[in-house]
């Protein structure tokens, strides 16, 4: 049985925040109730992370050239 497209879909709230992976896409994908930080490393050459802190949320994107800090997602609908 597979979950993904009901999990990806599901717009109300979890009871917590879910921060996951597994599902790539090009840059984080923020929603009100989850987070996918997936960016694929393996084939685009950029690792993502995400660094929470209580309520503070920052993430760090690093590539084989350089690396960037940044604490603003825009959250998508």
């Amino acid at each position: 049985m597979w979950i993904r497209g009901p999990f990806l879909n599901y717009e109300e709230d979890f009871g917590v925040f879910v921060v996951h992976g597994h599902t790539p896409v090009e840059h984080i994908d923020r929603r009100t109730n989850r987070m996918d930080v997936d960016t694929e490393a393996y084939a685009s050459g950029r690792l993502t992370c995400a660094v929470l802190e209580g309520s503070d949320m920052k993430f760090i994107t690093a590539t084989t050239d350089d690396w960037d800090l940044f604490d603003i997602i825009p959250t998508h609908r």
